[in-house]
Order: C-alpha cells, then structure tokens, then sequence
C-alpha cells in the first residue's frame, strides 16, 4: 500500500507536477507502423494482428504462436514462439524500407533459455544484402543486440551489444533506433540508453523485408521464449520516448501523486478549520 505523511505533501506536489511534465514530452505515437499487442486473440491468426493497420499479418513457420501473460500494466498479453526447434514467426507486413530514413525496433522480451543461439526480435533484410535487426545475441548469457549493415557504397556494419542477462526468464524491454541523418544507432535495454554508435560514411538502407520472431529467411536464429508489445518505427525515437515504452508499470503517476497531495492539503486545512 502506497502511504504518505502530510508533512512531505509539499513534496508529493512538486513530484506529481515534474513526473506528469516529464510524462507529457514523450510521443510513442508519431512514425508508429507496426505494432503487436497480442490482445484479444482468440486465434493464432490474431496473434499476427497489426494494430496501425488494422489487419492480421501472416504467420509461418513450424509451430504454433500462443498467447500468454504479459509484462503487466498497460502491456497484459503476450506471444509465447515456443521452444527447441520451432521457427514460427510473423511476416511483417506495414513496415517501410528505411532507405535514407530512420528507425525504431522494441519489444518486450522474456527469454528462459540461457544457451539460446541468438533469437531474432526484428528482422530486416533485402537481396542486396542491407540488414537492420533488434535480437538476442548468442548465449549464454544472452543479451541485446542491434545491428544495420549497408552494402552501399560500401560494406559497412554497425552493431552495439549490451552486456545485461536477458537469460533470467524475466521480462525486460530492448530497443534500438538508427538515425538516419546523423548515423547514430542506439541500443537501450530497460528504458536507458545503453550503447552508442555511429558511421558518417554508413549508405542508406534498402529493405522490404521484415520478420518477427526469425531471420527472414524463416529458418535461422528463431527466437525461443515470448515477446510483447513489438513496436517498429518510422524514425528514431527520443530517450524520453523509449523511457515511455518501459515504463508500463509505473510508480504512482505524477496525476495520483499530485492529487494525493492536494487532498491532504485540504484534509489539513479542515483540521485546522475545525480546531
């Protein structure tokens, strides 16, 4: 149970205020293309229900997708991909090529097998070879991955790896964004910025391709555990932004805390009033 005392009211008013400011700066919405809820399933078909565009995208593989329980908050459900050898996964369907542009990949990941041999989160490839991925890197311990490689004009590979477990069937939020102007990709794990790279000479991204849950080949480095709340954007989302997608199981919202305190401002008042 969350308690306060009326003496630290000033300060649950302040905190309220700034948290409720800082809530406001974030935008999860702009440049959002795909996103995977996993709610509401009643099918496996739904499973593969894109949100943005409204329609079930395909879902192959050998397998079977199932819906579990998700990381909590506003993020209740979530799809198991199963085990060992399965490679069922989604063909992404609303997704943009970067090109010269910029990109979010993020989800929500709970990975028990700590000898995983990689497990791709978001997967995007095209025949000339230029890739974008979010994954896990082989294990053990297993951890976040993020990658863009460019074949033009030359080969050149970015990639940023975090050292955090992700082997502890736990839940914990990855993400990775490029910067399609400035060259700069950046891998947070858990809501903080973890890894910075960047390439000046790094050429655009050609890829229609993208895959969730496995490589785009649909075989290889197919993710075992579950995954939720699987976002892909059309640009590279802020700090801020990607601190709004991990926090779906907040402390007492800057609202709450702001009205517990004005409420027992008042409660103080009628004492005294009463007295």
């Amino acid at each position: 149970m969350f308690r306060y005392h009326t003496k630290h009211l000033p300060f649950y008013l302040v905190a309220g205020l700034l948290l409720t400011t800082a809530t406001a700066t974030a935008d999860i919405t702009t440049g959002l293309e795909v996103q995977y809820a996993f709610d509401n399933a009643t099918t496996e078909a739904d499973l593969g229900f894109n949100s943005v565009t409204s329609v079930n995208d395909s879902i192959s593989g050998t397998g079977t997708l199932t819906q579990v329980a998700g990381p909590g908050g506003s993020v209740g459900n979530a799809a198991n991909f199963g085990t060992g050898s399965d490679t069922r996964h989604i063909d992404v369907a609303g997704k943009s090529s970067p090109d010269a542009g910029s990109f979010t990949f993020a989800a929500w990941i709970k990975a028990p097998n700590p000898n995983l041999d990689r497990g791709s989160v978001v997967h995007g490839r095209t025949g000339s070879g230029d890739i974008a991925l979010l994954e896990l890197a082989a294990g053990p311990p297993l951890r976040a991955n993020t990658l863009v490689r460019a074949y033009t004009p030359s080969q050149i590979t970015l990639d940023r790896t975090d050292s955090t477990d992700f082997s502890d069937d736990m839940w914990h939020h990855m993400a990775g964004t490029w910067d399609g102007g400035s060259k700069v990709l950046r891998l947070y794990v858990d809501g903080v910025i973890s890894k910075t790279s960047g390439n000046g000479s790094t050429g655009p991204l050609n890829i229609s391709d993208f895959s969730v849950g496995v490589r785009t080949d649909g075989v290889s480095h197919a993710m075992e555990g579950s995954l939720a709340d699987v976002r892909m954007y059309n640009r590279a989302l802020s700090d801020s932004d990607v601190g709004e997608l991990f926090n779906v199981v907040p402390e007492p919202s800057g609202f709450i805390l702001a009205a517990l305190a004005l409420c027992g401002l008042a409660c103080r008042r009628r004492r005294r009033s009463i007295n």
